[in-house]
């Protein structure tokens, strides 16, 4: 059977492939027939997940999944999936001075947030995860370290993380 292309009005991608394998079979929707009238109702993922999440009253799949799977945000949910970003701390660990100085940073208050729009209420955003060796491909979580921007980029310079194996080469892909 061909991949049959998805019937919403406009769409040009194929229909989500539900199975996966050498006998894929593909998504239909009762809905799409009904709200416009086509034989089959083939839909792609991406009108899918937006019927979901109407569905549900929420912004995207993403935030759909990330409550069914019980977390707060739909940003916690993608960082627990994620290879290092799921070991972030709330706080930047060189409040202990393991860099030769004490991180000063303090995360904005709720309040704060409040008045920034920020919904989920969380401010990680000067937080980044740092690999202690220098080497980006080892994410053990004994090798990852949480630190603010300013001790994170302190951090690099002193131990010239930049020129460890592999960044040229990162350099070079962008």
């Amino acid at each position: 059977m061909c991949r049959p292309k998805c019937e919403y009005p406009g769409c040009d991608s194929f229909a989500q492939n539900v199975t996966g394998g050498d006998n894929p079979k593909f998504r239909r929707s009762k809905w799409i027939r009904e709200e416009f009238g086509v034989k089959d109702g083939w839909t792609c993922s991406t009108h899918h997940g937006k019927r979901i999440a109407k569905k549900h009253g929420a912004k995207s799949i993403t935030h759909v999944l990330a409550k069914n799977a019980g977390f707060d945000t739909a940003t916690e949910y993608v960082n627990s999936k994620h290879p290092y970003l799921k070991y972030r701390k709330d706080y930047c660990e060189n409040i202990d001075g393991r860099l030769g100085f004490t991180c000063t940073y303090t995360a904005p208050s709720k309040e704060q947030l409040e008045v920034m729009n920020n919904v989920e209420l969380t401010f990680k955003g000067w937080l980044q995860v740092d690999h202690i060796d220098g080497n980006h491909t080892n994410n053990k979580e004994e090798n990852l370290q949480t630190l603010c921007a300013c001790c994170h980029t302190i951090k690099t310079a002193i131990y010239k993380d930049y020129s460890t194996p592999g960044r040229k080469t990162l350099k070079e892909l962008v």
